[in-house]
């Protein structure tokens, strides 16, 4: 996590954990609505992770279909030795190939660590990028879709200036 704190720094990411759910929240809810929101989810994985119902059946299966959808990205990150290579995740890319975090000594931990954050840091600014060209392809689109509705000299005109290198 303090290794991650530079990033929150630079306003790059925003981290969340069930560590802060608070006292009262409906925990399950606060979870639901984080698997529906995230860009970015970090599964740090361990036998413990696998065998957990909650992350491996709910969390991850949810993670992994907008993660198929384009909607979020995952990175898979080793915390233990364990099978990791027998779950769906195996097909993901992680940021430290074949050494589990807790299978090295501190200082090369600090180095892994180092390999993570550089990783997610690239992962989040690949997803700004794709958000932004996103949201360049839907607004081109519906100012074409205008143009078209109104069908005139002026209206594609003005589309022509409102989105010079669109796709229509």
């Amino acid at each position: 996590r303090a290794q991650l704190r530079v990033l929150e720094r630079k306003k790059i990411v925003h981290i969340w954990h069930d560590g802060k759910i608070m006292a009262g929240q409906k925990w399950d809810a606060v979870i639901e609505e984080q698997l529906a929101t995230s860009d970015i989810f970090l599964m740090l994985l361990s036998a413990d992770f696998i065998n957990s119902d909650y992350a491996y059946g709910k969390e991850m299966k949810q993670a992994l279909e907008r993660h198929e959808r384009g909607e979020a990205t995952i990175i898979p990150i080793i915390a233990r030795d364990c099978a990791w290579e027998l779950t769906p995740l195996a097909e993901l890319q992680a940021p430290v190939i074949g050494k589990a975090l807790s299978s090295v000594n501190a200082e090369q931990r600090q180095s892994l660590y180092k390999g993570i954050v550089l990783a997610i840091h690239k992962a989040v600014k690949q997803r700004q990028a794709e958000i932004k060209n996103q949201k360049r392809y839907f607004a081109d689109k519906k100012a074409w879709e205008n143009a078209l509705q109104l069908h005139s000299i002026n209206a594609y005109n003005r589309y022509l200036e409102q989105h010079p290198k669109g796709g229509h």
